[in-house]
């Protein structure tokens, strides 16, 4: 409306202001000048009305979810930033989720100060995290791999994001959140209209209502928050109206030690089969079985813990 409003008043100055006699060649270039002010003006006020407006870039967002989830799976790339007490580590790797019932699995590399935790391989399914460790520590183990119900996976630690990748998603869902228009980004060389996301306690309203027709079960449900901790998200979409990149932070604090994740989720693919086989019992050690048991082996980040019962497993010396 403020463009509208000023149009007159500039038109108006245009045609009041004091004529200037020209001749020549040199009328022809200040007439040519006005025109081409006229215009870049125009144009000017033609991309301000056209921006996305608030309940536009809300209809956007969730017409790309839904269209996400209707792929069914996905295949994605994946990048984290870990900053424990100030060390900074690094985890890249890639995953597979099933879109319609929150299971994936994927394989991350650490590097920096967590270079000692390897590779891990990780599941999950049924809101419960699975996670095996190569090197010392994983061989530190009782069993191949350890359990994290979702309570305690649904947080950043020094293992990262141990969620399920798709959590991010669920921000979408929470009360308080609040979505503005960032415009058009390059994702990799191809451009997406990036949408940011935040939280905030003084709004009831959210992006996404959790009863939208097309929503499977695991995202509408009234415990889908997404990570908790979480401060703010990026979501990209795609020409093809589904989401193309999904980056979020997520911190939390425990007993003083307080942990920062920036993960970067990238969408490879999409419609590939996934199949999801979760570890036997006689293959598992729930998490907080372990505490304490690797303090003797390893010495990255200090404080590190699998889930928030758990005292500190690895410290440093």
């Amino acid at each position: 409306m403020a463009d509208v409003s000023i149009q007159p008043s500039e038109r108006l100055e245009i045609e009041t202001s004091p004529k200037v006699e020209v001749v020549g060649p040199s009328r022809t270039v200040a007439i040519v000048g006005i025109v081409l002010v006229v215009v870049v003006a125009a144009f000017a006020v033609g991309l301000r009305l056209a921006g996305t407006s608030s309940a536009g870039a809300a209809t956007s967002v969730r017409a790309a979810l839904v269209s996400t989830l209707a792929k069914n799976t996905a295949d994605l790339s994946i990048s984290e930033s870990i900053d424990v007490e100030g060390q900074i580590g690094t985890a890249t790797g890639s995953g597979k989720c099933n879109l319609h019932i929150d299971a994936c699995s994927a394989t991350l590399v650490y590097n920096g100060a967590l270079s000692q935790l390897g590779t891990e391989s990780m599941l999950y399914s049924g809101r419960i995290m699975y996670l095996k460790l190569a090197g010392t520590v994983g061989a530190s183990f009782p069993t191949p791999w350890i359990s994290l119900p979702f309570k305690a996976s649904n947080r950043p630690s020094a293992l990262g994001s141990t969620g399920s990748p798709l959590a991010g998603l669920a921000l979408l869902t929470r009360q308080g959140a609040a979505l503005r228009d960032e415009g058009m980004v390059r994702v990799d060389g191809v451009e997406m209209h990036q949408y940011g996301v935040t939280v905030s306690k003084s709004s009831a309203k959210s992006v996404v209502n959790r009863q939208e027709t097309g929503l499977p079960g695991w995202l509408s449900h009234p415990t889908s928050q997404g990570p908790l901790g979480a401060l703010s998200m990026t979501l990209d979409i795609n020409a093809a109206g589904t989401i193309g990149r999904i980056a979020f932070t997520t911190s939390a604090t425990q007993d003083h030690t307080f942990a920062i994740v920036h993960a970067t989720e990238t969408v490879t693919s999409y419609g590939a089969p996934v199949t999801i086989t979760v570890p036997s019992k006689s293959e598992l050690t729930l998490v907080n079985a372990l505490a304490g048991t690797l303090t003797r082996y390893c010495t990255p980040a200090p404080g590190l813990r699998l889930g928030p019962a758990s005292k500190p497993i690895v410290t440093r010396h």
